[in-house]
């Protein structure tokens, strides 16, 4: 059976522009070769495009060799700076120029080394040239401080009681803002205490007006020169010079009350000694610098050295009692120098005595207007015998049962005693043979009665 017939294949209409097929169509019927056609295809001419809105066709192999070269180039480029600048010498190294160091890293060629500039400091933890460091910013030595604000490394305490440190002014030497200036010396005007010298104990003084001066326990050692400095007042017995009372210590809760007084002492006439004023002693120990400057102490008050005493008044310190010395008496009436009574010359043992001529009362003599028989108006200065003796210095109180005698007038005859075994130096004060002691001396009992 035969098989289908095959179609023959038809050939597709290749599309065309209209307006060409109307121009074609013209031409080949009416056979206008020459046929002006310009006024059929006004309407679909186009401008020619510029060379640069063309789109290139760059074969691809064109296009990879291309890449690939920029690509060794730039590597090329990068590899060769990489090489010249790691030959380049970084801090410290040797150089002739600049461009011999690493002026990435900031390092200039000075004085044939690579180095930072004046202004920077290399830093060791970031490996680069850094701007030295300003007032309060932390720092490890002198070289990260900014030496032409005058800073340096300082340690600083902290106000949780550590220390850090820190770029700070030099000695003698405060911030005043953007650099360090020198402080004001002594009695130089300020308005801050940051002004004055710290360093020689300076402060800004406001009760003054605004001077640099000494504080309170401390002076100026100087005098009028900027040579000097603040130290701590001198205490009793330190030496002062010139006699200038600013340098005794003066101060305290009560005040030492020092004085520069001249006084005969090792450090030469020139200078004088911190004492106390006249009519005042010093109530501590001079070494300790403990006590301050009280008036002396005046009739029948304590002390314990005759210092304290008023010598004006000619007292002594007799059993921790400021009291006249032997053969005076106390006057309270008479005024010496302007102190409270007067020790006044007296009649010492056996002399005569008379209304103004009295006896020694520091050593318990009375006048004894008896002694003449009553006849004169004087007597003679005794002990009193009921109680006392006289011992070769003063009336001392007469001894009971067992006090040491070398005679009978130094025991109690009141009481019965005598100074038995008196052929010896030295004896007791007892009773005789015939009586026994119970508080004074008692005749023993008979045989047979009551005891």
């Amino acid at each position: 059976m035969p098989g289908p017939k095959r179609r023959p294949t038809v050939k597709p209409i290749p599309e065309q522009d209209p307006s060409t097929l109307l121009r074609e169509h013209m031409v080949k019927k009416i056979d206008a070769h020459n046929m002006l056609v310009s006024e059929y295809d006004v309407v679909d001419r186009q401008r020619p495009l510029p060379c640069w809105k063309r789109d290139l066709k760059i074969p691809r192999w064109l296009l990879l060799v291309l890449v690939s070269l920029t690509v060794v180039v730039f590597t090329g480029f990068i590899l060769f700076t990489a090489v010249v600048t790691l030959k380049k010498e970084t801090n410290g190294g040797p150089c002739k120029s600049n461009s011999d160091c690493r002026q990435d890293l900031g390092l200039m060629c000075n004085n044939y080394r690579c180095g930072c500039a004046y202004s920077h400091f290399w830093s060791d933890t970031y490996q680069i040239c850094e701007r030295r460091r300003m007032i309060n910013r932390t720092c490890v030595d002198d070289s990260m401080c900014d030496s032409l604000a005058s800073l340096e490394c300082e340690n600083v305490t902290l106000s949780s009681g550590g220390y850090q440190a820190q770029c700070q002014c030099k000695t003698s030497m405060s911030w005043s803002g953007y650099s360090c200036v020198y402080q004001l010396k002594y009695n130089k005007t300020c308005t801050l205490n940051a002004n004055c010298d710290s360093s020689r104990y300076l402060f800004c003084d406001a009760s003054i007006g605004g001077y640099c001066n000494c504080n309170v326990s401390m002076f100026w050692n100087g005098g009028t020169s900027n040579t000097g400095t603040c130290e701590y007042k001198r205490t009793v017995g330190q030496y002062c010079y010139p006699y200038d009372n600013s340098w005794c210590d003066d101060t305290g809760p009560v005040g030492q009350g020092l004085t520069c007084t001249a006084y005969t002492n090792p450090y030469g006439s020139e200078y004088g000694v911190c004492q106390c004023s006249k009519y005042q002693y010093y109530n501590g120990t001079a070494s300790l610098g403990n006590g301050y400057c009280v008036n002396q102490h005046l009739y029948n008050q304590s002390c314990t050295s005759t210092s304290q005493c008023d010598y004006r008044v000619n007292l002594i310190c007799s059993n921790n009692l400021c009291t006249c010395p032997s053969s005076t008496n106390y006057d309270s009436g008479m005024s010496i120098n302007g102190g409270a009574g007067y020790c006044t010359p007296a009649q010492g043992y056996m002399d005569n005595c008379t209304a103004s001529l009295t006896c020694s009362s520091s050593q318990s003599l009375y006048c004894d207007y008896t002694y003449y028989g009553g006849v004169s108006a004087s007597g003679k200065c005794l002990c009193n015998s009921s109680w006392s003796y006289w011992d070769g210095t003063t009336c001392a109180s007469k001894l009971s049962i067992g006090g040491e005698c070398s005679s009978n007038i130094n025991c109690i005859s009141s009481d019965g005693l005598f100074c038995s075994n008196y052929t010896k130096s030295i004896g007791t004060c007892d009773c005789d043979s015939s009586h026994y002691w119970n508080y004074t001396c008692e005749i023993k009992q008979y045989y047979n009665t009551s005891c």
